[in-house]
């Protein structure tokens, strides 16, 4: 090798050290980009995902249709309605209760209306454990917690508050024999718009004790099994008796036999008897009667 060759061979050995290390950093630079990007789509999705799993429950809920319309209440009065779609005297039990301001009660229920969605309740109560007082399709979401704002209570001894209803449960029977340490049915008083309603479930007991009258005070409408039905403990006497222990001035029937209610009418002298879709009462209306009143809802 002569003395020029020489010369220039540290000149093309730095060029192509030069040209190996731009090819290097050109392909770390390429790398970089590339998981840069992956990082970039990977949080994109990811995003992606929490969006649609925070979207699923609020999608869920909406698809759930609530009826706010079949119990809406303009009336300035208190409104009680039957909700059993059943025909049968016997499934004559579950009752609407809506405040004037349209606080939603729904008391046992039982075959409710559901053409138009859900019901929307803000109180649901349950007096006993028995099928015909508790309907599952309409309890369920209730019971899970996927109604805002709604208050359950199934056969407990309890007092709460909701908007402008007071609810109150009292332990009753389900049979002549009561046992207050361990009662087969509740009776639920609802203190709305200057009412006292009580809705007694399916109580069989002879005689209300004097704990029980206390604690229910003075009634102003009474829901109550108007049956002489002995095996489910029902008797027309014990109707006749707990009412007169009562004096409601409106008187209403659960579950009911119409001999049984003629028969319950007879005994209490009550001649003011009529048969409604709903019933609109205020204080004013309850102050201003001056005999008991019977009356049917259908």
């Amino acid at each position: 090798m002569d003395i020029k060759a020489k010369r220039r061979s540290p000149v093309w050995i730095m060029l192509i050290v030069l040209v190996l290390w731009l090819a290097g950093c050109n392909g770390e630079v390429n790398s970089n980009q590339a998981a840069e990007s992956t990082v970039a789509e990977n949080s994109v999705q990811q995003k992606e995902a929490v969006g649609t799993a925070e979207q699923q429950p609020q999608e869920e809920k909406e698809m759930m249709a609530l009826d706010t319309a079949t119990l809406k209440n303009d009336s300035g009065k208190t409104m009680i309605k039957l909700l059993t779609t059943s025909t049968e005297t016997a499934r004559h039990d579950s009752y609407a209760i809506v405040s004037s301001k349209g606080t939603v009660i729904v008391a046992d229920p039982n075959l409710v209306p559901n053409s138009n969605g859900l019901i929307k309740a803000d109180i649901v109560t349950v007096s006993h454990t028995h099928p015909d007082h508790s309907d599952p399709q309409f309890l369920v979401p209730y019971l899970k917690q996927e109604i805002e704002g709604s208050r359950v209570s199934r056969y407990e001894e309890e007092t709460f508050t909701v908007k402008d209803v007071k609810v109150t449960g009292i332990p009753a029977s389900h049979s002549s024999d009561f046992d207050p340490a361990n009662p087969s049915d509740m009776i639920y008083l609802f203190e709305v718009d200057g009412l006292r309603i009580a809705h007694f479930g399916d109580m069989a007991q002879t005689e209300l004790t004097e704990e029980q009258l206390k604690a229910l005070g003075k009634i102003d409408v009474s829901i109550s099994v108007f049956s002489d039905v002995g095996g489910y403990g029902f008797s027309k006497d014990k109707t006749v008796r707990a009412l007169e222990q009562l004096k409601p001035a409106i008187v209403m029937p659960g579950h009911y036999e119409p001999e049984t209610a003629d028969y319950i009418l007879e005994k209490l002298k009550i001649e003011d008897s009529t048969e409604s879709d709903k019933l609109f009462v205020s204080r004013e209306d309850i102050d201003s009667q001056s005999a008991w009143r019977y009356v049917l809802l259908k």
